[in-house]
């Protein structure tokens, strides 16, 4: 399903060949940023008709709203209004070819089973997929929940602490004991803070700190340390990749256009919480013209689509560019990148 995001509450109706010419505006508009002309569409429409005939709905087109031109060309390009009414109504669903798929896939394979390598590849390959910027924002519930920890004897009192959370993060801290513990001390610990702990929030750990012995408890106030910090966190990061994409396009020369795309990608809490009230669970949300982003986001359309454990953690992750973006590659890139991760993390942390 896709959930395209619009201001304008009408779309007025055109005929099957005004379709064929807006469509075809958008896909020349999109690969070359040059205005496109009556005659290039004639060309490519391959219909035995007139250029009059042409330039005639390319008027109506412009008239409804959905193309215009700049004031220094005679090619027409298109608004906002005919971006969205070509991801409504003309492109049509679109899958991500086959070879595309397995090459994710493999890539995936190759790295380590890790939560944050995991990220950062989907941040990476969704932005060489376009190309442009592309983002991902890390899963979180409302508290994060202990999924198992681990304690390792590094030397004589110096024991490494391995907190795995069932949001998906991992996390490590050095704990010095007061005499020397052998590894099977520290596994039968690990294995007894477990099996009363396993699957609680950090408030749950709290309510449920009696009858704990000295080692136990030094071990659960590191844990609980490392929880309040994460929950402190939620939404303060975002994974990014791409950003000299998105510069190199030239609706981004101007660098005061730019800054504001650049800011929004760094500024991670800000972005989070923007977005999160645009993305529902189980669709790709597109927003063309993201001026509910700030005034300055205007020119940039995102392709958005949550990821993660339904009822455990959910993150977001797409792509932000101008709004002359490959919709036809974005949609199905954000959509199988969605899915491809949340299979990864239901299998590990599921």
């Amino acid at each position: 399903m896709v959930r395209v995001l619009i201001c304008e509450v009408h779309m007025d109706e055109l005929t099957p060949r005004q379709d064929k010419i807006l469509d075809l505006i958008v896909r020349n508009y999109v690969a070359t940023a040059v205005p496109v002309s009556s005659e290039r569409v004639l060309q490519d429409l391959g219909m035995n008709i007139s250029s009059a005939t042409v330039r005639n709905d390319m008027a109506v087109l412009e008239d409804k709203g959905y193309i215009t031109h700049p004031h220094t060309s005679a090619g027409r390009l298109p608004t906002t209004k005919g971006y969205r009414y070509f991801v409504q109504r003309l492109m049509g669903q679109v899958d991500l070819p086959l070879a595309e798929r397995l090459m994710i896939q493999h890539q995936f394979h190759q790295v380590e089973g890790d939560q944050e390598q995991w990220l950062r590849l989907a941040a990476v390959m969704l932005a060489r997929s376009l190309p442009s910027a592309a983002l991902v924002i890390p899963p979180k519930s409302a508290q994060c929940h202990l999924k198992q920890l681990q304690l390792v004897s590094i030397h004589d009192t110096v024991v490494l602490l391995v907190i795995v959370l069932q949001e998906g993060t991992l996390k490590q801290a050095i704990i010095t004991v007061g005499e020397p513990l052998s590894q099977d001390v520290l596994t039968t610990t690990s294995n007894k803070l477990n099996a009363r702990f396993s699957g609680l929030s950090r408030e749950a750990i709290e309510a449920k700190l009696d009858g704990l012995g000295p080692l136990e408890q030094l071990v659960t106030e590191m844990t609980l340390r490392i929880m309040r910090s994460i929950d402190d966190q939620v939404g303060e990061e975002v994974y990014h990749s791409g950003l000299a994409h998105i510069l190199a396009q030239p609706e981004f020369e101007d660098v005061d256009v730019a800054r504001p795309v650049v800011e929004a990608l760094e500024q991670g809490s800000v972005l989070s919480m923007s977005l999160s009230r645009f993305v529902e669970k189980d669709t790709v949300s597109v927003i063309i013209g993201a001026e509910d982003l700030g005034e300055s986001m205007r020119v940039c359309s995102l392709v958005l689509s949550r990821y993660g454990i339904p009822g455990q953690m959910l993150g977001i992750l797409g792509v932000i560019g101008p709004t002359r973006m490959p919709y036809w590659r974005a949609l199905p890139s954000v959509r199988y990148m969605s899915s491809i991760v949340s299979s990864l993390l239901q299998e590990m942390y599921g």
